[in-house]
């Protein structure tokens, strides 16, 4: 166990070595091709020769480039990235803060999922082959991984249609005796109603599209329509395949025309009230 240990280890740190000896050679060949030296950068575009010249010593730039990653490694060692003259700022000042939010991010989603995850290995364990173990692998393992993958975007939609509410009104609902529950169902929820309904439509297509994150959590007999599609296509076009994207364009097409009558009947219907209340 030791030497497995210690083995891991020691590739990690190979890992490491190498992927900053490849960067700061990219860095390099970049800078000698461009021209985009960091001390002419620090120093502008009106600075003299000498002003860059005392720049590039400071920071080290004029040292061969084996004195400067050594001298990046010792720093890391220490705990010094370097310092980001953009920011004005450490660089250890900027990634340890983004480091914490992401740790602690992919932390408790591991805790989250995992305490979903075990009992739904162990019902497929305990019973192969049985009702409940097909349960869990189409529709629990499969709708997780969809939903871990899309409720971002649906977040992201929905909070920026929240931030642009007055708060005022749900405050009003409540002061006419409304309760939390009443003022939310008839006052919050039709305001971002729009966005939910936004949100749904792209949750739906990106996990009716998917194809990658479904291939590693289905199960036998759980074959979704994109991949019933991909294992088909591997042996050519056939008339069931041309059948299935002819319906997957109509209902399409007839989503967004239906989407586009809508809400071209509403901007109609708004046009109208707007003078009535007006008058």
């Amino acid at each position: 166990m030791t030497r497995f240990v210690v083995r891991r280890l020691g590739v990690a740190v190979l890992q490491v070595l190498l992927v900053t000896f490849i960067a700061y050679m990219l860095f390099f060949v970049i800078s000698s091709l461009t021209g985009a030296d960091p001390a002419q950068r620090v120093a502008g575009k009106g600075a003299t020769p000498d002003q860059v010249a005392r720049i590039a010593a400071l920071l080290g730039t004029d040292r061969p480039w084996y004195e400067q990653y050594a001298r990046f490694l010792v720093g890391v060692l220490h705990g010094d990235f370097g310092y980001s003259f953009q920011q004005r700022l450490p660089v250890s000042e900027l990634l340890f803060p983004a480091a914490f939010v992401t740790s602690s991010l992919v932390i408790g989603a591991a805790i989250i999922w995992m305490l979903v995850a075990i009992p739904v290995g162990l019902i497929g364990a305990l019973r192969p082959r049985s009702v409940a173990d097909r349960v869990s692998a189409v529709i629990i393992q499969i709708a997780i991984a969809h939903i871990a993958f899309s409720i971002s975007y649906v977040a992201v939609i929905v909070r920026s249609r929240a931030l642009s509410l007055d708060p005022r009104m749900e405050e009003a609902a409540r002061d006419l005796g409304a309760s939390a529950r009443e003022a939310f169902a008839h006052v919050t929820l039709p305001l971002i109603a729009s966005a939910v309904a936004a949100g749904a439509l792209m949750s739906f297509a990106l996990s009716f599209d998917d194809l990658i994150i479904t291939s590693f959590n289905a199960g036998v007999g759980s074959s979704t329509l994109p991949l019933y599609i991909y294992s088909r296509i591997k042996f050519g076009v056939t008339p069931e395949i041309n059948a299935i994207s002819t319906i997957v364009v109509t209902v399409t097409a007839v989503g967004i025309l239906a989407s586009t009558l809508y809400i071209s009947r509403r901007n109609r219907l708004s046009l109208v009230t707007e003078p009535e209340e007006l008058t």
